[in-house]
């Protein structure tokens, strides 16, 4: 849909709901109109959406990310009453981008303060059992940030790269495991941005929602993750981590 390529998502959404009220029964238009409603951050009305998705069939092709996009709902309801004072919140897009040169709340486009906070999911397991400090992995951008409702500086998705900085295994003699991770790189439309991020947060994300908390998982300060006694630290694939960039970041967003 050319709205959504050019970033028009009141347009598109206009669009699809047109669409949905000549064909209700169409699962493909129900999960467009659930895509684009949470573009335009309108969390509950997507849910509701999905749920017609999953009432009328869900394709097997299809499905994976139905669930996908409800994990990712599900998981944005449940941290929009814990959004911390001095984090950048998703908005709500639309309209024109402001021009070069101009500044968003006294910031430069595509520049985030420190502070700022993402989620992100990882795309493999990390464990302390095995883990060894310099090990690189990946993760993805969980939710769209955006540095107000014109400039969205992070799109969902983006690859973050993580290295281990620090890891000890449980063992015999140390019953307390713990290992630190923290983030050095950003992929934001296929231009990769150096970056400093530590974890502050970790859930446990599967499709259809998100659990809450992983069990016997501990955050501490300078993001090391604690297990409980005598356990290895597991983070499987899809944990969601949340991550204060400890400065600056400057993208380009156009």
């Amino acid at each position: 849909m050319k709205a959504v390529e050019d970033g028009n998502y009141q347009i598109a959404l206009d669009e699809i709901n047109n669409a949905a009220r000549l064909a209700p029964a169409d699962a493909a238009i129900q999960f467009a109109l659930a895509t684009i409603l949470d573009k335009v951050g309108r969390t509950e009305e997507a849910l509701a959406a999905l749920e017609k998705v999953q009432a009328i069939g869900i394709p097997d092709a299809v499905k994976p990310k139905v669930d996908d996009l409800k994990a990712t709902l599900l998981y944005k309801r449940m941290k929009a009453a814990a959004l911390q004072p001095g984090s950048v919140p998703p908005s709500t897009p639309g309209g024109s981008a402001p021009g070069p040169g101009a500044a968003v709340n006294g910031l430069p486009i595509g520049e985030l303060p420190a502070g700022s906070e993402l989620d992100v999911r990882l795309q493999t397991a990390l464990s302390s059992g095995t883990a060894a400090v310099e090990d690189r992995f990946e993760a993805t951008t969980f939710a769209d940030l955006f540095q107000d409702a014109r400039a969205g500086v992070i799109p969902v998705g983006s690859v973050m790269r993580g290295v281990v900085t620090a890891v000890e295994p449980a063992t015999r003699t140390n019953r307390t495991a713990r290992m630190s991770v923290s983030f050095d790189q950003v992929t934001v439309r296929g231009r990769a941005y150096p970056m400093r991020g530590t974890v502050i947060e970790s859930l446990v994300a599967y499709f259809g929602g998100v659990k809450g908390a992983i069990a016997g998982i501990l955050i501490g300060g300078g993001g090391f993750i604690a297990a409980t006694e005598g356990k290895q630290v597991e983070l499987p694939p899809g944990s969601v981590l949340t991550v204060r960039f400890d400065s600056p970041l400057q993208v380009n967003v156009r």
